[in-house]
């Protein structure tokens, strides 16, 4: 666009451009999530995130398979460096299996690595396996 423009016309730009861009959920197996509405896909089944268990999930999901540590998990989703409360991650944590978990005593996606963190793992009978990191 050359000047002069309205803010009018500049919008309708930046609206038609960025409906052009690909889905940008974020899938691990039959894990499906939209950072953007908090709302994880699983089949059939929808649920609603909140805030930190959606940004929780987002991090497990790019980087699944590999450990998170503390530190990390603090760093991105609470954007601290503080360590001092781990009862917090475990909460939120414990939550969140209540939601992607068929079983939370049990659980085969969301598990936790003593001493470390946590590990998002997608079962190999699980579908739609993408590669780590790789937002769709």
């Amino acid at each position: 666009m050359t000047p002069p423009f309205t803010s009018r016309r500049l919008l309708y730009r930046i609206k038609k451009l960025a409906s052009t861009f690909p889905d940008h959920d974020i899938r691990a197996g039959s894990f499906a999530l939209d950072p953007d509405t908090r709302t994880l896909r699983r089949g059939e089944t929808v649920v609603q995130l909140r805030p930190k268990e959606a940004a929780s999930l987002a991090l497990f999901m790019r980087h699944w398979g590999r450990v998170i540590s503390r530190r990390e998990i603090m760093k991105e989703v609470w954007e601290t460096e503080y360590l001092g409360d781990a009862d917090t991650i475990n909460a939120h944590v414990r939550w969140l299996r209540l939601k992607v978990e068929d079983d939370p005593a049990r659980p085969l996606y969301l598990r936790k690595v003593r001493g470390v963190g946590y590990r998002f793992d997608v079962p190999e009978s699980s579908p739609d396996l993408t590669p780590a990191g790789t937002a769709l």
